[in-house]
């Protein structure tokens, strides 16, 4: 299991469980009227888990110490019966302690407080995933390749000669991690506090005009008016979907890809509100994306992404082409067919349709209509910038975009031939300095100006910590100081 919260996971866990649930709220809403079967389990659970390990003992909760040898199994690789070997070994020595007897124990009450994640086996060639109605398939559907890889195993037989023997084990050749996002908007709820920040927007949040929250935008705005039953519950949650350079293996060619979206959205979830006492059926949407450029072109790639002819740095004096509504683009790829996988033979579908792959979200009754599908990741897409700038302009190796591979698009597009390459002999290629290439000591110089750059308090971090003078490097700013270093020092 992937418990990634830290290895001092003793004061710190339980006060994290104790933030998010409370023991108030445990204790207070233990027997309430409202309570539903899951919320009155997971309280109980929560209470059973924060009982201390031993007698007398503050440092380790019942669950802070399960979680962290999870962490430790997952860090060092211990196998199930082996963990339960252990918890056997420490109840023998230590027999006060508080822990289940074995590891599925000890994994099931982790699981019930919504702690774990589902793993997903998946095709090697990204073609789909085993799940669910493909669950029990040994190879893809679509080209035959083996769901698993086999690994060898060397096994010392116990007998006299001591011979070894070889097993094979069937191991899955890739696997996604799904977290359940049903169970964890459930917990939201499930604190008083969280409750409250839940519905801010709809009861806190300052309404004089200005972009504040997101509540104060068009698309927002447009949602609710669309559809009006969905907002008239302030507890309904409006997710933005964060896509940062992944595979997105949930957007394969299967029936239940966009699966809980469309049963959040259609069919709802009985959840119970621990500030308001009751219980009520949680509907969310997805209200847009978030994305930087590349992130961008896996959720909706236009043939317009790969056309250099066209967009070649030239001043273009005609109006800009009419912005495509959703139900336009929806219209365009209809019958259209994504074709998944590595050796990919992309089926256009017809062949005046401009898309290379159809979105599996405008399977949501609502996302052709949404006004604001796509935002562009601004402050990423500054760092992406400041990043190949500043690996550009000193020529740091892996981060400069001024290479054999950029010089020969230059070459392509026809532009700027005083940086084209040149052909030394049939074999090597050689390209003449840029106007902006600095020898050692200019780029001592260049560094030492945001080195030693004095900045207002509070407008950006350090920046002289990420300033290294003997490399002539500059790197481990964060995305604001990308912002300040671009805007201002440049």
């Amino acid at each position: 299991m992937d418990i990634n919260i830290g290895l001092g996971l003793g004061d710190e866990f339980d006060a994290m469980i104790h933030n998010a649930y409370g023991t108030n709220d445990v204790t207070d809403h233990v027997g309430r009227i409202g309570l539903n079967d899951d919320a009155s389990k997971f309280y109980r659970l929560v209470k059973e888990g924060g009982q201390p390990l031993y007698p007398e003992c503050k440092k380790f909760s019942r669950l802070s110490f399960l979680v962290r040898l999870c962490q430790l199994k997952c860090i060092h690789g211990f196998s199930e019966s082996g963990f339960s070997d252990l918890l056997e070994l420490i109840k023998e020595v230590f027999p006060h302690v508080n822990l289940p007897s074995s590891f599925s124990a000890a994994k099931g009450m982790i699981k019930d407080l919504g702690l774990d994640y589902q793993k997903i086996h998946a095709c090697p060639n990204n073609c789909m995933l085993f799940w669910p109605e493909n669950e029990r398939l040994e190879n893809c559907a679509k080209y035959g390749t083996s769901r698993w890889r086999v690994v060898e195993k060397k096994a010392k037989a116990r007998s006299d000669a001591n011979i070894e023997l070889a097993s094979n084990s069937k191991i899955p050749a890739k696997v996604m991690r799904y977290f359940p996002l049903k169970t964890r908007l459930q917990r939201m709820f499930l604190s008083s506090d969280f409750s409250s920040s839940m519905t801010w927007h709809a009861l806190s949040r300052k309404k004089d005009g200005r972009l504040r929250h997101p509540a104060d935008e068009k698309g927002w705005k447009s949602m609710d008016s669309k559809y009006p039953k969905f907002a008239a519950e302030m507890r309904n949650v409006r997710l933005g979907l964060a896509v940062d350079d992944f595979n997105p293996y949930g957007s394969m060619n299967i029936s239940h890809s966009t699966w809980p979206l469309k049963e959040l959205w259609a069919v709802g979830i009985e959840t119970y509100d621990a500030r308001l006492d009751n219980t009520f059926k949680l509907h969310t949407s997805l209200l847009w994306m978030i994305s930087d450029f590349p992130g961008y072109g896996i959720l909706s790639d236009h043939k317009w992404r790969s056309d250099r002819r066209r967009f070649n740095g030239d001043v273009e004096m005609l109006s800009c082409p009419d912005i495509l509504r959703g139900a336009e683009v929806e219209e365009l790829l209809r019958g259209y067919e994504n074709d998944f996988g590595k050796p990919l033979k992309r089926n256009r579908g017809t062949s005046d349709c401009p898309w290379k792959k159809k979105s599996i979200f405008f399977e949501l009754p609502y996302w052709s209509n949404n006004m604001v599908r796509h935002n562009l990741d601004v402050m990423h897409i500054e760092k992406n910038i400041c990043d190949k700038i500043l690996g550009t302009l000193l020529n740091i190796g892996g981060k400069t975009k001024d290479n054999l591979n950029a010089r020969q698009d230059l070459e392509e597009m026809g532009i700027k031939k005083d940086l084209h390459p040149v052909k030394c002999d049939d074999k090597h290629v050689q390209i003449s300095a840029s106007s902006f290439d600095m020898i050692k000591k200019e780029k001592e110089i260049f560094c030492s100006v945001l080195m030693n750059a004095k900045l207002p308090y509070g407008s950006a971090s350090n920046i002289s910590r990420c300033v290294q003078m003997k490399e002539r490097k500059i790197s481990g700013y964060k995305s604001h100081d990308a912002h300040f270093i671009l805007q201002f020092l440049l």
